[in-house]
């Protein structure tokens, strides 16, 4: 049995395509901070825990559940469901739809604070933006 090249590369990319539902990397999402090679997540709020900045999103697809939790990290930058910074007081709650992107536990990143840089490591999924999505329908 013949099998063309053409018809394995249609059964690879659509395999990569089914794989890539709620979680990505920035730069498919049109995030672009300089030198951010980070991870991005979509779903709903299950859980708010503001005593220790904590927030739990839900992915729910053909069935299959998922969950990320991840700490809120100063300084946050938040997105209305236009796109725009977000006004203070700013609420996250239980049933908001949101994508944040944030620095993966074990990863390496950037801070900067008094004018110097230095690296660090994620001690946990720190999410440095909060972008809020339209309801679904």
């Amino acid at each position: 049995m013949r099998v063309s090249v053409m018809g394995v590369l249609v059964l690879v990319v659509a395999s990569c395509l089914c794989a890539a539902g709620q979680h990505g990397f920035v730069e498919q999402q049109g995030y672009n901070k300089s030198g951010f090679r980070g991870d991005m997540w979509t779903g709903i709020v299950t859980t708010v825990d503001h005593d220790k900045s904590l927030i739990t999103l839900q992915y729910e697809r053909k069935g299959k559940v998922e969950n990320f939790t991840g700490t809120l990290r100063p300084p946050l930058t938040v997105l209305d469901a236009d796109g725009n910074l977000a006004k203070p007081p700013v609420q996250i709650k239980a049933g908001d739809r949101l994508r944040v992107y944030y620095y993966k536990e074990g990863s390496k990143y950037t801070t900067e604070e008094g004018g110097k840089r230095r690296e660090e490591i994620a001690a946990g999924n720190l999410i440095f933006q909060v972008n809020f999505l339209p309801k679904k329908n």
